[in-house]
């Protein structure tokens, strides 16, 4: 679903923050883990703003992670969609975008990999554009994805089909600045003892379903 060279992950933590107020939730970050910049089959640009979570062998009765997914996952996740939604005041929107979009042009700038990746979007969908004008069409394009195609997504050990629903039917309750409302994505992951008769190197892998 996410192709390398339709995709850029920014894993450096701390380094996007949606709350820019004092009024934090105790417990709950206000920063996700990663952020994911992806280039759709139509040429748009998508941010899932990404969030790993693991119940691990820390949480193994139901009730454990029923507790941790309504007390933290939950309203961590709220947090991020709302951040971008129109229910927030308009101006501390405007100031959270402002900043993420100019982090991403500082953190893709300084990497030639990820900018040659960026010049390679750009051109491929406004071919006649002037290598000058690449940066500022980029940044448009970021802010067009802030107010239409924002996307939560969580990545985690557990996660049952009917948790799933609940968790989109509360984070497509978030509408942003076009009316779209907030997608939530989910994908579960696990850590298995891996079998391999080409590679005796790896001992474990991580499966995605």
């Amino acid at each position: 679903s996410y192709k390398d060279e339709r995709t850029i992950l920014i894993a450096k933590n701390r380094l996007f923050r949606t709350n820019r107020t004092n009024d934090n939730i105790a417990g709950i970050s206000a920063i996700p883990d990663a952020l994911l910049i992806s280039l759709d089959n139509n040429n748009k640009l998508q941010l899932s703003l990404v969030e790993y979570e693991c119940y691990g062998e820390g949480k193994t009765r139901s009730t454990d992670k029923s507790r941790y997914l309504n007390s933290h996952i939950i309203p961590q996740l709220m947090q991020f969609a709302s951040s971008f939604s129109i229910i927030t005041d308009s101006s501390l929107r405007e100031a959270t975008i402002k900043d993420w979009i100019a982090k991403i042009i500082d953190y893709t700038s300084e990497n030639k990999q990820l900018s040659d990746k960026i010049d390679t979007w750009v051109k491929a969908i406004q071919p006649s554009i002037s290598t000058r004008a690449i940066i500022s069409f980029f940044e448009k394009r970021l802010r067009e994805a802030f107010e239409s195609n924002i996307h939560v997504f969580l990545i985690i050990d557990e996660l049952s089909y009917d948790q799933k629903e609940t968790i989109k039917n509360i984070i497509t309750s978030f509408k942003v600045e076009n009316g779209n409302s907030v997608v939530f994505d989910a994908s579960v992951v696990k850590l298995v003892q891996k079998i391999s008769f080409v590679n005796q190197d790896y001992e474990y892998a991580l499966t995605a379903q």
